[in-house]
Parts: structure tokens; sequence; C-alpha cells
């Protein structure tokens, strides 16, 4: 198994990319709807995981730690994530120039 380096930019930008496409497809997208549910009706916003998934920047910290482990053992795992952040960059970026 090849290990991957942390400070390969490379993998360090689809880290990044990936970080922000898994902490909105978990906090926003319809697909963990479900789920948000499920934590909203167990925990209160008040304590602290129900904060913790009712803020993006909160979230995205223990994304990131997961994320970076990833890359460390499985990065193409994050391809995917990092790809679709790309997609929906231009063509939000696109949406910004047809107005």
């Amino acid at each position: 198994m090849q290990l991957h380096n942390l400070t390969d930019p490379v993998w360090l930008v689809l880290g990044a990319l990936a970080t922000w496409r898994i902490t909105s497809i978990i906090l926003y997208e319809r697909i963990f709807n479900s789920f948000r549910v499920l934590v909203e009706k167990r925990f209160t916003k008040d304590g602290l995981v129900g904060y913790f998934f009712s803020c993006f920047w909160c979230f995205s910290v223990w994304v990131g730690a997961t994320v970076s482990l990833l890359i460390i053992f499985c990065p193409y795992l994050l391809v995917p994530f990092g790809l679709s952040a790309v997609s929906i960059f231009l063509q939000r970026s696109m949406e910004c120039i047809d107005e």
C-alpha cells in the first residue's frame, strides 16, 4: 500500500474541495435529509452534537480530519467529491456570467 503525503499540492487541493463537498452534502443536500432529521430529533441545537450538525465551519473541521486520513491511506476515494466540487464552482460561475 502506497501512503500519500499531505503536503503534495494536488492532494491538498483535492482534499480541500472534497472537504467542502462532503460537508455540503451532509449538511444541506436532500440525500442526507432523513439523517439530519434524525439528528435534530435526538439532539437539541443547543447541545454539542446538534450544534455540530448546524455549523458548516465546525462540521468541516471534522470532515477535513477524516479527509486527511483518506489522503494518506486511500486518496482515490476523494476524487469524485473533488471533481463534483469543481463542477459546482464552474456551474455557479457560468450562472454569474449569464446574469
